[in-house]
């Protein structure tokens, strides 16, 4: 193999690393605030119904970029889990709107102040470098999705 497919290689175990640390990291969910833990996916729809309170099910899976019926799925556990309320939309009965109960409501301030400490620690570890790793690992991931969605478009 010539060096540029080695480091390709490399790249790509890389990334399967840390893809894998950050599965392993979240496999059991998260507590944010209260006593059900939350998933990546779920407390990120929680927190995008919370930025659009009375949002509806069409808006919301077009924001998150996922299936009308993975994302009624989703709806489904949350409520469950006693984190959104369903709602029947006064200007369209056949359609429902997104609530966040009080639970959903402490998990987004939870969930806020996760990011907060996440950046704090991200900015002691990389110190004087932090603008610039943060611009270079923004540029290297939306090029990684670029060229992933390339291959998958030009492989079919």
């Amino acid at each position: 193999m010539d060096e540029e497919r080695v480091a390709f290689e490399s790249m790509l175990e890389v990334l399967m690393k840390y893809v894998g640390s950050v599965n392993e990291n979240h496999k059991e969910g998260v507590y944010f605030g209260t006593e059900q833990r939350l998933f990546p996916a779920e407390i990120h729809t929680v927190v995008i119904i919370g930025e659009r309170e009375g949002i509806g099910i069409t808006q919301l899976a077009e924001i998150l970029q996922i299936s009308k019926p993975t994302l009624s799925e989703r709806i489904r556990i949350l409520s469950r889990k006693g984190f959104v309320r369903k709602a029947v939309n006064p200007v369209d009965r056949k359609a429902v709107t997104l609530w966040l109960t009080e639970d959903g409501k402490t998990a987004c301030v939870y969930h806020e102040k996760h990011h907060q400490h996440m950046f704090q620690v991200f900015k002691d570890y990389f110190k004087d470098d932090t603008a610039a790793k943060l611009k270079l690992f923004s540029d290297t991931f939306n090029q990684l999705l670029r060229f992933e969605q390339h291959f998958i478009n030009n492989n079919r």
